[in-house]
């Protein structure tokens, strides 16, 4: 019901490879997810997140004019501060997001990543 394209996205896994994050600068990743267009936006809700500090934003593009598609921004968020680990491998960290469609209900998206000193 959806397509997310940008770098290091891995589409198959639902998975971000966010890499390497410096802890005292974070850092923050925009994905684009195009959705079929129905009489209705489609409403995100970000329900859970682990580790909590992970930060996701999607917001809709309204310059995006295409009478079949909706584009959205996806904006993934390590802020400055947050603490050093690894979530990789079997541990990514994991976003649940809720949807008001029926198509896609909930999604999980993962995102791999190291935050160091």
């Amino acid at each position: 019901p959806f397509s997310i394209l940008g770098a290091d996205w891995v589409g198959a896994e639902m998975l971000l490879k966010l890499g390497d994050v410096k802890a005292s600068e974070g850092k923050t990743v925009t994905l684009s997810m195009f959705v079929p267009r129905e009489d209705e936006p489609i409403q995100w809700e970000v329900k859970t997140a682990d580790p909590e500090f992970v930060q996701l934003a999607i917001e809709r593009d309204e310059s995006f004019d295409v009478p079949t598609r909706e584009r959205y921004l996806m904006t993934f968020t390590v802020p400055p501060g947050s603490p050093q680990g690894r979530w990789h491998g079997d541990e990514v960290a994991t976003i649940r997001v809720g949807t008001n469609r029926e198509s896609a209900p909930e999604l999980e998206l993962y995102v791999d990543m190291v935050v160091k000193e």
